[in-house]
């Protein structure tokens, strides 16, 4: 007697089984086994699955053919009633290289479109990002064009404007305020703002001044003369810059005295240790020390003036020649021989 595969127990149906399952052996036959050797196995195992079939196959080809398995009498069952199940279609394998790119499912095309498109939104997201920042860019450039346009149109005002017409002066401190508004902050057209605003706030008090009347104006000259103001109590605008940097304006009458204008700083200060420069023509700055009982009428100070702060630890810096002072040279002038030539210690004879 052959011997018969170990991993194999064939055991009889239940029941007697005498058609195998259509299913079934569609799936057997779509694998390749022949039909009557497949049905036979369906219907000696019972029609139970493809593996239990493939298996007696096998080992059939391998030990023979079995002897036929031994009816058992089993009590019978009043059968269920069941719908049929679908068939299953199961598709051939195709061989080679050939059926290896078509076994390639139409996921791969459709996950090469979505990346293809991913990448197009991500390509089209940072074209948009950048147009949008080179927008932003050439807006700040026109942007500072204008400003810089207006600072070189206003500058030439402020020379002019103690001696403008205040109607006048009065629009173009509008216009500036307004440019600002809309361009937005900049220091320089902030600073001319103020200067132009200044100027026009003097402007302004002196119509008012000379607006009174003659007979009222004649008693308060005299007062005026004695202490050596001619501007007869007028408003004086004082543009005062601190020694941190910032800028302050204020305004003052014609007759009050340097010395006034000084204890104002020092208590925005907090600190009376400084002194006052004229700062009004830059080029002539002159250092106020020793002028604090004059008036700002005899100062020139009418209608306008700027100072400079400076702080006592800077004052022996010199930026500006005192009057009269002279610089002598290093060392001495060189020496010339009668023949032209260098002469002297140090010289060619």
């Amino acid at each position: 007697m052959a011997e018969t595969n170990p991993r194999l127990v064939i055991r009889p149906g239940t029941g007697s089984v005498t058609q195998a399952d259509d299913t079934l052996l569609a799936a057997m036959m779509s694998m390749g086994f022949p039909e009557e050797e497949a049905r036979d196995a369906l219907i000696k195992t019972g029609n139970r699955n493809v593996q239990n079939a493939i298996d007696l196959v096998m080992a059939q080809r391998e030990n023979g053919p079995l002897p036929p398995p031994v009816a058992v009498p089993v009590p019978v069952q009043q059968p269920v009633q069941q719908p049929p199940a679908p068939a299953v279609e199961v598709p051939a394998v195709p061989s080679g290289e050939a059926g290896a790119d078509k076994l390639k499912s139409s996921y791969d095309t459709d996950g090469r479109a979505q990346h293809a498109l991913k990448e197009q939104e991500e390509l089209a997201k940072q074209v948009r990002k950048e147009q949008a920042a080179k927008k932003v860019a050439a807006n700040k450039i026109k942007l500072q064009l204008e400003q810089d346009k207006m600072i070189r149109r206003m500058k030439p005002m402020v020379r002019k404007a103690p001696t403008m017409d205040p109607k006048a002066l009065g629009e173009i401190v509008t216009e500036v305020r307004e440019f600002l508004k809309t361009s937005g902050p900049n220091d320089e057209l902030s600073t001319i703002a103020g200067d132009l605003s200044a100027a026009l706030a003097a402007l302004q008090s002196g119509e008012a001044g000379a607006a009174q009347p003659a007979a009222a104006a004649a008693p308060a000259a005299a007062p005026a003369a004695a202490q050596g103001g001619g501007a007869g109590g007028v408003d004086c605008m004082l543009r005062v810059r601190m020694d941190d940097g910032s800028q302050v304006t204020e305004k003052f009458r014609s007759e009050q005295t340097l010395q006034e204008v000084h204890d104002w700083v020092a208590q925005r200060r907090g600190d009376p240790s400084f002194s006052l420069l004229d700062t009004t023509i830059p080029s002539q700055r002159r250092d106020l020390t020793s002028e604090l009982s004059s008036s700002l009428a005899a100062l020139g100070f009418v209608p306008n003036a700027s100072l400079t702060v400076q702080a006592a630890d800077k004052k022996d810096m010199v930026s500006v020649a005192p009057e009269g002072a002279t610089f002598h040279p290093a060392r001495p002038p060189m020496q010339f021989g009668p023949r032209g030539g260098l002469g002297g210690r140090g010289g060619m004879g």
